[in-house]
């Protein structure tokens, strides 16, 4: 089907203005690379719904993703990845949608494509971190910071775990408030 795979830590929303996120450190899952992290927009918490998305993939490239019509198919525009360019922003104006990378959380600004109007955001859409190893059976992780100036998430976290495994790695598990 048309569903997506991404994981996802979101906070509701219902404003207009940027959402603006640094993507601190990405994994690299084997083998093709092209897992994803980065900050998305949704109508709805269905794997098929209307969505926008603007990251970067473990094989150095920048991504914009989105559907315009839920169970449609994606629509994807990359580009390549220049060090450094680890910030990314959404700015929503009701329901256009424009997508930028940059290199710090005050610009310059890069804008990826034209802005979209995907017919949603006149009333609560779901904000938040997205990461995807592209493999449903394999785990993809990312790190993310949010500037202060961001309309931001403020995530609580509810329990977090660490749990050594044969002295070899650390097994991480955690609960945040919008999983419940």
């Amino acid at each position: 089907g048309n569903g997506d795979q991404f994981q996802y830590d979101w906070l509701k929303q219902d404003l207009n203005g940027d959402f603006i996120a640094h993507l601190l450190s990405q994994d690299d899952v084997a083998p093709n690379h092209l897992n994803q992290a980065g900050i998305m927009i949704r109508d709805s918490l269905t794997d098929i719904s209307r969505f926008f998305f603007i990251g970067k993939t473990a094989d150095n490239k920048i991504y914009l993703l989105y559907r315009n019509v839920a169970g449609g198919s994606v629509n994807v525009l990359s580009v390549p990845y220049v060090p450094g360019n680890d910030y990314f922003r959404i700015a929503k104006s009701v329901t256009k949608l424009t997508a930028y990378y940059g290199t710090c959380e005050a610009g310059p600004w890069t804008v990826l494509g034209t802005n979209h109007d995907l017919g949603f955001g006149t009333g609560e859409i779901y904000e938040g971190f997205a990461v995807s190893s592209l493999n449903t059976g394999v785990v993809s992780t990312a790190t993310f910071a949010l500037p202060g100036n961001s309309t931001g998430l403020p995530i609580q976290l509810l329990n977090f775990t660490g749990t050594n495994v044969d002295n070899k790695y650390v097994s991480l598990s955690w609960e945040t408030a919008t999983e419940q």
